[in-house]
């Protein structure tokens, strides 16, 4: 890989856009938006800015939003409760394929890593 594709690729995380947007279809289409989207009518934490961020967690603690988490997050959503919200995200465990896990991931790690103030 030349220096300036390499530099490309960590620009963006070491995502495609072409993953990105497919992960961004696939936040609209299985409701993510709904709850985590700017006007979700259900109160859920934002994603904005999650990636490698701080989460205080129900239980006190406080982890940091890495892939591991965010994977955690989506197919165990009951593992981790973030503080001050309710366990209400249903679990996509075996409802999704590993394809289709790594582009919603693409889709939230290009949201960034600073949270809005």
């Amino acid at each position: 890989m030349s220096q300036p594709d390499f530099q490309r690729w960590l620009e963006t995380n070491g995502t495609s856009a072409g993953l990105v947007a497919a992960g961004q279809q696939l936040f609209i289409q299985l409701g993510c938006a709904g709850c985590h989207g700017g006007n979700g009518t259900v109160r859920a934490p934002s994603l904005a800015g999650l990636y490698k961020s701080p989460v205080p967690l129900s239980d006190g603690t406080t982890v940091i939003a890495d892939e591991k988490y965010l994977r955690d997050s989506i197919l165990f959503p009951k593992k981790q409760i973030v503080a001050s919200f309710k366990p209400v995200m249903p679990s996509f465990n075996g409802k999704i394929s590993d394809a289709d896990l790594e582009k919603l991931l693409a889709y939230i790690k290009s949201l960034g890593s600073e949270r809005p103030r």
